[in-house]
Formats: structure tokens, sequence, C-alpha cells
């Protein structure tokens, strides 16, 4: 029992928790306070104003289309705001966060469940002679790992760690079930014990 307390209290002192103020896109749209930025003329902002998703069109409407003329031109420019101003979140692609976050003048969290998927896609008329070729060549790219390689040059790993969830501190829900068989153990324990002296008693 010590060594599991010991444990986690070692774990609560050096492991940095960040106590996220929302952590989803309808939780910034009910804290109210904070202010949302995205790059200025990006196709990401059409996910949010013609989205069927009924929380990201009241997010455009509230957060994003009020303040579109200060929205910043470039991704640095937006980032770096999370280092001056308070209370300010920015929306931004997961590869171009990875490339410039090791160069901002503070750390930053991202926002586990706030977060879209998009899709790129190479457009080719129906029936186009070169469209299987094509397919194969992807298909082949992807299965010899060259795709994952050119990521990997792009990205170096020094800066994929850095966005890792930081979160890795043990809570004592997690320790919970190790507490409970300790206690459980000791109470056997000590019942076995009482039955023993009951024994040689009689």
């Amino acid at each position: 029992m010590f060594v599991a307390y010991t444990a986690t209290f070692i774990s609560f002192l050096t492991v940095t928790h960040y106590h996220m103020p929302f952590k989803d896109f309808q939780g910034i749209l009910d804290d109210g306070t904070y202010r949302l930025g995205i790059l200025a003329s990006a196709a990401s902002i059409n996910y949010f104003k013609f989205s069927p998703d009924a929380v990201l069109r009241q997010i455009y409407q509230k957060l994003l289309r009020p303040y579109v003329k200060e929205h910043p031109l470039t991704d640095f420019d937006g980032l770096k705001k999370l280092c001056t101003e308070k209370k300010y979140a920015y929306i931004t692609m997961d590869v171009a966060y990875r490339h410039i976050v090791t160069k901002l003048p503070c750390e930053t969290v991202h926002v586990p469940n706030a977060y879209f998927g998009m899709l790129i896609a190479t457009t080719l008329r129906k029936n186009h002679p070169f469209r299987r070729v094509f397919d194969l060549r992807v298909c082949e790219l992807l299965a010899a790992g060259i795709v994952q390689r050119i990521e990997e040059n792009a990205v170096p790993r020094k800066m994929t760690e850095n966005i890792e969830d930081q979160d890795t501190g043990a809570t004592l829900e997690e320790t919970f079930i190790i507490f409970l068989i300790l206690i459980i153990g000791v109470c056997i324990s000590v019942l076995i014990l009482f039955i023993e002296i009951v024994t040689l008693k009689l």
C-alpha cells in the first residue's frame, strides 16, 4: 500500500496536469468567454459554415463570423496569439501545428475532442484511362511505407512528441482497484489470524 501511495504521489508531483476550461466544441460555446481564431480565408471555415452539425454552425455564427476581419493571415501568427492573448483558442491543421509548435515562445495544449477530419482528394474525370494506374501507384506508395517516411521526414519525432497527451498521471480512480485488492487482502489475513487464534484456544 505504501509503494502504491508513493507511486501515485510521485506521479502527481512530476506530471503536469492541465485543467481544461472546455474539452470539445460544445464546451467552448457553453463557456462563452473564449475567442476562437482560424486562418483567414481558409477552406476549413466552410466546415463550420456549412456543417450538418448544429454545434459547428453555432460556432461559425457566434465565434468566427463576427471576427472575420481579425483572423490571422498565417498559422504562425494565429498560434503565437495563444501566448499573448488570454481566453483565446486557435483552429489549425494538425500538420501545420506540428511544424510550428516548437517555434512558439510558450507551451500550448491541444483540446482533445475539438477536432474534425478533412479529406484531400485528386479529382479525375469519369472513366479516365489513367485512373487505375494512379490508384495502383498510390496503393504501392502506401504499402511500401513511402508515404509514412515522407511524413516522418517532414515532421521530425521531436515535434510529434510535443502534441502527445500530457495527462499521464495516475489518479485515485485508476489506482482504486489496487487499494481495494490490498484492503481485501489485509481483511482476509486478519480474519484468518482471528480464526487461528480461536482454534488454538479451543
